[in-house]
């Protein structure tokens, strides 16, 4: 004798052309991410196998800050720019370029006074400090001879992050440009050059 069939549950007695229909739009939805991804790296220009091989690699160099009269007073300096060690370090995947950049930067904080503040007393002198920043990079080529990167700090709790625009010679071994950048300690748009050669 046959056994009774169960009862279907709720989602047994759904239509199976509905369920085709919800997991065609819950594939829509993970797979639209990974296609607009997918379109936007091929959107970017091309790097040739010669530009790859000039990028890759570890870059030496130098970078200067424009100095605001606020700067200049705190680092008690007459100069308009201040310049600081830079590394850069490239790697080329497909359309995109990544890396590193470190530098040793030039940082000022108020130094406390061993004898009690008047009237009289200038203000609190400045301890020039150096202080080891690390960035991330992310960017591409753009019409074979530029670079556009935009680098954010390695440390997640410091909020800093800018735009690098460089050139890249025909012959290649340097690359110059400017930056852009938010700075953690003057909260506000800093800018400046970069100037590397390649050291590999």
């Amino acid at each position: 004798m046959p056994e009774p069939s169960k009862p279907l549950t709720w989602i047994g007695r759904i239509d199976p052309q509905i369920w085709i229909a919800v997991l065609g739009i819950i594939g829509t939805f993970i797979a639209s991410p990974l296609a607009v991804q997918m379109y936007n790296q091929f959107q970017l220009p091309a790097i040739s196998d010669q530009r790859r091989q000039t990028l890759e690699g570890r870059w030496e160099g130098t970078g200067t800050q424009i100095l605001s009269k606020d700067d200049k007073k705190k680092l008690e300096t007459e100069s308009q720019l201040k310049k600081f060690p830079a590394h850069l370090s490239l790697s080329v995947n497909g359309r995109t370029i990544n890396g590193t950049l470190d530098i040793t930067s030039l940082e000022y904080a108020n130094k406390p006074k061993s004898k009690p503040v008047n009237a009289n007393d200038s203000p609190d002198p400045i301890v020039i400090e150096h202080k080891e920043i690390s960035y991330n990079l992310s960017g591409n080529m753009v019409a074979n001879n530029y670079l556009r990167l935009d680098y954010v700090s390695s440390d997640p709790a410091v909020i800093e992050f800018g735009t690098l625009l460089l050139r890249l010679p025909s012959t290649g071994g340097k690359l110059e440009g400017k930056y852009i950048s938010f700075g953690p300690l003057t909260e506000r748009l800093v800018s400046g050059e970069y100037v590397f050669s390649q050291s590999r």
